[in-house]
């Protein structure tokens, strides 16, 4: 059994022979250093740089930045401090976080912050899914953050004015800009197979691990993965039935969010996420 540590290799080792323990110990010590993989043993492998991801609540380790694509889903389920729903107690805590933070308008309650938050959340999901810590990791400090592009007032609750504001400020440190795709910009006439299609397409050729969707007209959701080849998952704080489900963009008229009730007949709006600046 081997326990790597941070910043670089503690190993405690069950192998019987001293010998055999000192060879894994070197090895590993190769292989880690500085939280990332630089050298590999085998002159045919391709050298390649990985992130070390500890979860501070479990001490886990695992290769890759930040939170998975599933935790982001988890944590926006019923009863769960994401999950769009006026008698959910953890929302209205964290909403009240934000009401004190931002010393909110009293006639706003926080159930309202709450039912209109999806956009915000989705959002700080996708930026934070792709550029790790340069992003706040609570979702309040995130919104008071970025107070004057998201507005909390009587009549727009929860509105983000500028998406692309607040992605570009973290997309442009890493060569990165927000790239946004509104369907009935290009085809005025869109069916709901096309805009699935457009957004299959999308997910099949960004280089990015997240991917924010306007599902309808009054309401966001994310969707994440944990690197090529992994899972796409759905986060939507306002539907249990497609959060956590799996969307397969090679299959995507399968999925739970394609053939499922709870957007069936809606034409999705715009897809969006970050991509490589040409400039």
């Amino acid at each position: 059994m081997l326990l790597l540590t941070d910043p670089i290799v503690d190993i405690q080792s069950k192998l019987k022979g001293k010998d055999d323990f000192a060879s894994t110990a070197e090895d590993v010590k190769r292989l880690f250093i500085k939280d990332s993989i630089v050298d590999t043993i085998p002159e045919t492998t391709k050298k390649v740089e990985l992130p070390i991801y500890q979860n501070p609540e479990t001490g886990e380790f695992r290769i890759g930045a930040g939170d998975s694509a599933r935790d982001f889903a988890t944590n926006s389920g019923p009863g769960t401090k994401f999950f769009q729903s006026a008698t959910n107690g953890e929302a209205i805590t964290m909403a009240d976080s934000i009401r004190k933070e931002l010393n909110i308008d009293a006639s706003i309650p926080s159930s309202e912050i709450v039912m209109k938050w999806c956009q915000a959340a989705s959002l700080w999901a996708t930026c934070r899914k792709e550029f790790g810590s340069a992003v706040p990791d609570n979702f309040v400090d995130f919104v008071k953050k970025h107070k004057d592009s998201i507005e909390i007032k009587p009549g727009s609750v929860m509105f983000v004015e500028a998406n692309h504001t607040i992605m570009n400020s973290y997309a442009s440190q890493s060569g990165k800009e927000w790239h946004r795709d509104t369907f009935k910009d290009t085809n005025p006439n869109i069916t709901r197979d096309q805009a699935y299609a457009k957004i299959a397409e999308a997910m099949q050729t960004t280089t990015s691990n997240s991917v924010m969707i306007r599902i309808s007209s009054g309401h966001t959701i994310s969707i994440h993965r944990d690197g090529p080849g992994s899972d796409w998952i759905v986060k939507d704080t306002g539907h249990s039935g497609t959060n956590t489900s799996i969307v397969d963009p090679y299959n995507i008229e399968k999925s739970e969010l394609f053939k499922g009730k709870t957007y069936e007949g809606i034409i999705p709006v715009s897809i969006a996420f970050p991509v490589v600046s040409v400039n």
